[in-house]
């Protein structure tokens, strides 16, 4: 083969916003807010841990939400979540520079979490179950 003949490896396809499941919400959301940190930082263990309380409250929560108002995900929701998500990292990226061995703790991660609640990004509304930009 050739240089122009090259085989390149196909990216395997992604899914439409409009049949990501809770699992694929989330793990847009987790590689957004890991993103956000600096070099040499990191988030405890605990925090992204696939069978602790974390992740499941909030997979939980993007599943209420779905199942509660029957929408799809959107590209704009994608782009407010994520953008919920790197901001949050970024909170967490302060506090991470005067923690312990620059990690973020779970308590330093809900502070940062808690603030989010108020992203513009994220318009309250009333009722209903949740906010896909929560998540």
């Amino acid at each position: 083969m050739t240089k122009k003949q090259t085989a390149k490896a196909k990216p395997a396809p992604k899914k439409k916003f409009e049949d990501m499941n809770a699992d694929d919400i989330f793990a847009a959301w987790e590689a957004a807010a890991r993103k956000s940190l600096k070099r040499g930082q990191s988030y405890a263990p605990e925090i992204f841990d696939p069978a602790g309380a974390t992740v499941k409250l909030y997979k939980r929560a993007i599943n209420r939400h779905m199942n509660d108002t029957h929408e799809k995900f959107t590209a704009a929701d994608a782009r407010h979540s994520t953008r919920v998500a790197t901001d949050i990292g970024r909170l967490c990226s302060v506090i991470a520079e005067s923690a312990r061995n620059h990690v973020v703790s779970l308590d330093g991660f809900q502070r940062a979490a808690k603030l989010a609640e108020l992203h513009p990004a994220c318009p309250r509304t009333t009722g209903g179950s949740g906010r896909w930009c929560e998540v």
